[in-house]
């Protein structure tokens, strides 16, 4: 943003010496004109814009600033338009047409010769000399760093104030009995004291005590000649301190002894309460990432880890060194690691405000652990995406305990197979989906024959045993793609689906048989179980109770004939009310 000239009347002369802060103008010897581009590394000039446009005075400062020495701006009256920005070219206009006697205040952008943008904060005044020549004398101070700093401050998340725009500086003249010998009219803005009032006073009367050692080792650098910057707080008319920079060094009197000191205080208070805001702020986050219980994660856009905190290192088994050289798609679980990518990428399409999901990751050791991961994505001031916010929650054994309840509820705790609930949830389904053609839904129905005389003979630990076992041989003479089920005390339902004749329903049901028949060992005991099985083919438009009570009707033939064997289903045979 560039400040907008600011304009003060007056008319009248300076001599070339003359340097000019907002609308006050102090007249200084031209050795102190030098003096004070030594020890603030501003740039200073003298621009004559009538009767011709060129440069009668540039520091040696100006090099630093753009690059180019002040030969070569005496040498191209036209360079100054050419290295200010082209969006500040008006502004630069306006103020070579201003009136004589205006007070200049503005930002400019030089294009430095390496072709970087330098911010440059204009303080000048014009005026007309006695021969009828027209120039604008005035200063020129480096803001880029205060830019990049305001810039910086923007983009965090606190509340904050911005510094200043237009940062205005005190210059001050001290004396080598530490007394002030001169301060501008900005220190009444500033600090409210009126220059009368603080001429004579000596300047460690305006620091506050605790500052008075590092403004000690600035006059000892300002005395052996050395340029000096350090932060202090200033004591206000009103009692109060603000915080300043000072920067400046000790100016030599003709005969090379120390003269006096020459300073520029800059006000700083904004910048130092929003850094201390900022650390603050920071502290709150570091001690919120440190104490939290759940895993909490920043991660910038190629999802690596930028921040971790303990309790994520914890979870992770890894250690924080580790987490941050790497990134998510080394610890999430190679099936979940598509899933990833989708969900972050509907955060960066705008698709969703946060995603929470239940994901696998693997941990140092090799174990996987499911968390409940929540992603948020973080924007800047333009709504620019910049960062990821994970937050992580272990829920291996909330997964683990729900798993075993779903499981319990659809199993038989003897044998592990469904039970009839779940058989006929999954019997339902099968009933319900299309068949492929030329395939058809068989269910058999099996009992143990003469299982009450196993219970009442050798003990119920006989009985589980054999029904164990019993389920187990069901189990292995099948096909993966089968279902089995123990639905009653010695009762078995064996759904295949997918057979493609009521032979091969046969085939299997006798590989049943064969299977559960074979003797079983039990305490020094030998038992020789016998199988009944009932078969029957689903006809279209059958429910769940029609085809398990014809597989019942073929079970019961078996039984009826003396067990121990396979009865087809035949509609024919079976009378019913």
């Amino acid at each position: 943003m560039i400040a907008k000239p600011t304009v003060s009347g007056g008319s009248g002369q300076a001599p070339l010496g003359a340097v000019t802060g907002g609308a006050a103008a102090l007249d200084l010897s031209e050795g102190l004109f030098r003096a004070l581009a030594e020890a603030t590394g501003d740039m200073f000039y003298v621009l004559r814009t009538e009767p011709d446009l060129a440069f009668e005075f540039m520091s040696d400062s100006v090099a630093a600033l753009a690059g180019y020495t002040p030969a070569e701006f005496y040498a191209d009256p036209g360079m100054l338009q050419r290295l200010i920005n082209v969006r500040d070219l008006p502004a630069l206009e306006s103020v070579l047409a201003a009136p004589v006697g205006t007070d200049i205040g503005m930002n400019l952008r030089w294009v430095h010769r390496d072709g970087r943008t330098v911010w440059i904060d204009h303080r000048s005044r014009k005026r007309a000399r006695a021969d009828g020549t027209v120039v604008i004398g005035g200063s020129g101070r480096d803001l880029s760093a205060l830019r990049e700093a305001q810039e910086r401050l923007a983009a965090s998340e606190l509340d904050f104030r911005m510094l200043a725009e237009n940062v205005t500086d005190v210059i001050v003249r001290i004396g080598l009995d530490r007394r002030m010998e001169y301060a501008s009219p900005s220190v009444t803005r500033i600090f409210g004291w009126d220059p009368a009032e603080i001429v004579g006073v000596p300047a460690p009367d305006f620091f506050h005590p605790d500052d008075l050692d590092v403004m000690a080792v600035a006059q000892e650098d300002a005395l052996a000649g050395r340029s000096f910057r350090f932060r202090g707080r200033i004591r206000c008319k009103d009692g109060s301190h603000r915080w300043v920079e000072t920067i400046g060094r000790g100016v030599k009197a003709p005969d090379g002894s120390p003269g006096y000191v020459i300073t520029v205080a800059r006000d700083i208070e904004d910048q130092v309460r929003t850094e201390q805001a900022l650390a603050t702020s920071e502290e709150r986050f570091r001690l919120a990432m440190v104490q939290a219980p759940l895993g909490l994660a920043v991660l910038d856009l190629d999802r690596r880890f930028v921040e971790v905190n303990p309790a994520l290192c914890r979870i992770l088994d890894r250690d924080r060194h580790w987490l941050l050289s790497h990134s998510v798609a080394d610890v999430v679980d190679p099936q979940d690691a598509a899933a990833d990518l989708a969900a972050r990428r509907s955060l960066l399409d705008g698709e969703h405000e946060y995603v929470t999901v239940e994901r696998r990751f693997t941990r140092g050791d090799g174990e996987v652990v499911w968390m409940q991961h929540s992603i948020g994505l973080l924007r800047d001031q333009s709504g620019d995406p910049v960062s990821y916010v994970s937050q992580m929650q272990d829920i291996t054994q909330t997964r683990h305990a729900a798993a075993q309840m779903a499981y319990r509820a659809a199993h038989d705790q003897m044998t592990g197979l469904l039970n009839r609930g779940e058989l006929t949830n999954l019997l339902e389904a099968a009933l319900t989906r299309k068949t492929r053609t030329g395939t058809r839904l068989a269910v058999l129905y099996c009992d143990v024959d003469a299982f009450k005389a196993v219970n009442d003979g050798l003990g119920h630990a006989a009985g589980d045993a054999l029904l164990v076992a019993t389920g187990k041989r069901i189990a292995s003479s099948v096909r993966d793609s089968d279902t089995v089920a123990r639905v009653g005390g010695d009762e078995f339902v064996v759904i295949l689906d997918g057979v493609h004749h009521l032979t091969d329903a046969e085939r299997i049901a006798s590989q049943i048989h064969e299977a559960a028949s074979a003797p079983l060992e039990f305490q020094g005991n030998t038992l020789n179980p016998k199988l009944s099985v009932g078969v029957t083919i689903a006809k279209a438009g059958q429910n769940v109770d029609d085809v398990l009570r014809d597989a019942d009707d073929a079970l019961y033939a078996a039984k009826a004939a003396g067990g121990d064997r396979v009865v087809v289903f035949d509609p024919d045979s079976v009378e019913r009310g």
